[in-house]
C-alpha cells in the first residue's frame, strides 16, 4: 500500500497543487479541509485513478471519508484490490 500512497501523493503534489504549494501534501494532509484540492481537483484525482490505476471509482464513493487524505484514498483503493503499477515510486 505504501507504493500506492506515494503514487497518489506524488500526483497531488505535482499535478493538482499550485506551484507555491508543491510538495506540501503528505499522507495525512487533509486535502479538502485544508484547501489543497477543490471539487475540480477531486474530478482530476478520480480520472487519475481510472487512467493510471485502472479503477473506476463509483460516484457514491467520492466522499471525504475516501478522498480526505492520500492515506484514506490509498486504503480505499487497496481494499478494492487496486495496486500501484510496476515502477511506481516506493518512497
Amino acid at each position: 500500500m505504501q507504493m500506492l500512497e506515494n503514487l497518489i501523493i506524488t500526483y497531488i503534489n505535482t499535478a493538482l497543487l499550485e506551484p507555491e504549494d508543491a510538495g506540501a501534501v503528505n499522507a495525512d494532509t487533509e486535502l479538502l479541509l485544508e484547501g489543497f484540492v477543490d471539487s475540480i481537483s477531486v474530478v482530476h484525482l478520480v480520472n487519475f485513478v481510472a487512467q493510471e490505476l485502472g479503477y473506476e471509482v463509483p460516484p457514491e464513493d467520492v466522499t471525504i471519508e475516501n478522498f480526505g487524505t492520500a492515506r484514506l484514498l490509498s486504503a480505499y483503493l487497496a481494499e478494492r484490490g487496486v495496486q500501484a503499477p510496476a515502477g511506481a515510486p516506493a518512497a
